[in-house]
Formats: structure tokens, C-alpha cells, sequence
């Protein structure tokens, strides 16, 4: 009797232990799997310019015709075309924004357009799909992939938004509010209800005047030199604000209380050097003190600012021996700093400016604190 319930006992032991190496391996399986996922998407970052699109579900339509470009410059461009029922009644809306990967590529952000902030993961090489609002993916049946195009569509459909604009050596430039960057505009369509309402709003000589019109991106030649060149065309002129700032009327809110990453000093790029900090700058709203990171030495000090002025104050900091390389970017970045009178301030973007001339550009870092 002892006997056959040892072997029994071993049996049972067999059938589990046969059991329980199943169920590792089969959770070993899925790790594996997971993780392949996750390297290919990892592997199969977005590089511009490039075009995704698909239908996607809609609630009060057939269907939403999304098609998304995205530009090397860090802009995107989207056209949403509403399919209808009935003939003709098709209802388009695009919209222009910018974009940005996650450090490791698995997905990608669009932030600024209509609906302000919306994530997408990336599948494999050529497919997206849209996330949730809070960055989950969506349970349904219904598709929500955007399938690489084999061309890039440049969208040249007309889109409302607001922009600087700034006449130079008799050229007409509109800046883009999220990023600050810079296009020339084209002397077609709207473009004179533009320079008339530039002309009679008056601004300081070379300051910009914000302003809202219908327009697009386009080719157009050069004005000097051969090839063609990104420009803005004008399609419909709507209204000029004198005053205020590409972020509304009170635009300092949103120059506070945020960490600003040094990408620009005299106009040249800034490189970071393995092991070195990076150089950035936050401006701390309570006590009117800005901490400034160099690179290898840290510097604090005060600030005073009102309707687009800006004046650092009593600036010191810690001496540390660095690389010779590091150290004249750090003295530029003082020199700068001590120098400087104005600030442009966009969504995504800072510039500072002493005697008309741009000192240092810094850019927004969500993920920094």
C-alpha cells in the first residue's frame, strides 16, 4: 500500500511539475513575443517626411478619411475628411500642429491642433495606430491603424492659425507660434489685406504683429538663388491683434515655471559632449529666481519681466574647472544672458533677444521638472 502511494505521489508530482514547466514556458513565450513587439516597434521609429493614413470610426459620420504628414521640421499637418451618406456632403477640416517621438520611437505626440494632444504607437515600420486620450490602447474591433503612404502628401489645403508676422528687407516672414520657426510669405492671394493691416497696426521696427489667417505650406523658387524654398501662402486674411503675444495677451504664465533646454547660443547649434550636463535654464515664478545649468557650472540669480522684456539680474555661480570648450559656451551663455532686453515666447520655444539681434533660442522639455 505504501509503495503504490509513493508512486502515486511521484505521478501526481510528474503530471504538475509537467504542468507547471508548461505554464512557464508558455509565460516565458509570451514575455519573448512582447518584447519582439516591442523592439520592432522600437526599431521602426517615424522618419520624416512621411504620410500615414486610414479610416478610422466616427460617431456621427460614415467614416473619418485621417490622413497625417509628418515634416521634418517638427510640424505635422492632418486632414480629416468626414465621409457623408449622401453625395457631396463630405465635410473636410485640416489642421496643423507639431510632433514628437518618444525616446525610444514606440510612439508618437501631436500637440497643438484642434484636439490639442493625441498619442499614437507605433506598430511595426509602416503602421501607427491612435491611442486613447490617456495613452492606452483602444478596446474595439474597429480600426484605428494609419498605414504608411508611398508618397508624402504635402497638404495644401487651407488651415486656420495664428502666427508673427514681421516684415524684413521687404520681405513678409510669418513665425510659427508653437516652435518659433521661420517662413517667408508668398506675394500671392491675401497677402496685401495682410501688409495693410501689418501697416496700420504700426509695430516697432522689426518686431513682429501676431495675426490669424486662412493659409497653407507650398513650394515656391527662391527669391535669390536656385531651388525652391517652403513658404506661406496666404488664402484668406482674417484679423491682426497689436499687443499681444503668440500665447494670447498675457504671455509670460507660460515662460515660468519651466525647464528650457539650451539648443541655440549666437546662432550656432549647441552639441553636448558625453557625460556633460545639458544646458538649460528654468525661471521659478514664487521668488523671481532663475537657475541657469551651463553645462559643468550652475548659476543663479534674479529676473524681471512684463509684456515682452526681460532683464537677469545679479548672476553668479560655482567655478568648476571643465573642458576649454565647455567652458566658452558657458561664458557665451552669461554673456547672453547678461545682454539680454526682449523675449519671443511660442508654445514649444524660447528666444531672447538684445538689440535686435537674437541671443539664444531654448526649447520646452514636458518631461523635465
Amino acid at each position: 500500500m505504501k509503495t503504490v502511494c509513493k508512486v502515486s505521489a511521484v505521478m501526481v508530482c510528474i503530471t504538475l511539475g509537467c504542468l507547471l514547466f508548461q505554464a512557464v514556458d508558455q509565460a516565458q513565450n509570451t514575455v519573448s513575443n512582447s518584447s519582439t513587439v516591442g523592439k520592432a516597434a522600437m526599431a521602426a521609429s517615424v522618419v520624416p517626411p512621411v504620410t500615414y493614413s486610414g479610416i478610422l470610426p466616427c460617431v456621427a459620420c460614415v467614416g473619418r478619411e485621417f490622413t497625417l504628414s509628418l515634416r521634418p521640421d517638427g510640424l505635422y499637418l492632418l486632414r480629416q475628411v468626414y465621409l457623408s451618406k449622401e453625395k457631396g456632403k463630405n465635410k473636410t477640416l485640416v489642421e496643423q500642429g507639431s510632433w514628437r517621438s518618444t525616446t525610444d520611437g514606440g510612439r508618437i505626440s501631436l500637440w497643438g491642433g484642434i484636439e490639442m494632444h493625441q498619442q499614437f504607437a507605433v506598430r511595426d515600420a509602416d503602421t501607427l495606430r491612435m491611442l486613447d486620450d490617456r495613452g492606452r490602447e483602444i478596446q474595439s474591433t474597429l480600426n484605428y491603424d494609419l498605414v504608411r503612404s508611398k508618397t508624402f502628401d504635402s497638404i495644401e489645403q487651407p488651415f486656420r492659425k495664428r502666427w508673427m508676422y514681421v516684415r524684413d528687407a521687404d520681405r513678409g516672414f510669418a513665425i510659427d507660434c508653437i516652435k518659433g520657426l521661420r517662413f517667408p510669405v508668398a506675394q500671392e492671394r491675401d497677402t496685401a489685406a495682410l501688409n495693410t493691416a501689418y501697416g496700420t497696426a504700426k509695430p516697432a521696427e522689426g518686431a513682429p504683429l501676431v495675426v490669424e489667417f486662412e493659409g497653407h505650406f507650398a513650394r515656391r523658387p527662391k527669391a535669390q538663388g536656385p531651388g525652391d524654398e517652403d513658404v506661406v501662402v496666404v488664402d484668406k486674411f482674417l484679423l491682426a491683434r497689436s499687443g499681444e503675444g503668440c500665447t494670447g495677451s498675457l504671455p509670460v504664465g507660460g515662460l515660468e515655471n519651466t525647464y528650457w533646454k539650451l539648443v541655440e547660443l549666437d546662432g550656432r547649434s549647441i552639441a553636448i559632449g558625453p557625460g556633460q550636463e545639458e544646458p538649460h535654464l528654468r525661471l521659478e515664478s514664487v521668488l523671481r529666481k532663475v537657475t541657469v545649468a551651463g553645462g559643468c557650472n550652475s548659476l543663479r540669480g534674479g529676473y524681471q519681466v512684463s509684456q515682452g522684456s526681460l532683464r537677469f539680474t545679479t548672476l553668479a555661480g560655482t567655478k568648476k574647472a571643465c573642458p576649454e570648450a565647455v567652458m566658452d559656451q558657458e561664458g557665451a551663455l552669461l554673456k547672453a544672458l547678461e545682454a539680454t532686453a526682449t523675449f519671443r515666447l511660442f508654445n514649444e520655444a524660447l528666444e531672447l533677444y538684445g538689440q535686435d539681434k537674437r541671443l539664444a533660442r531654448f526649447e520646452k522639455q514636458e518631461d523635465r521638472k
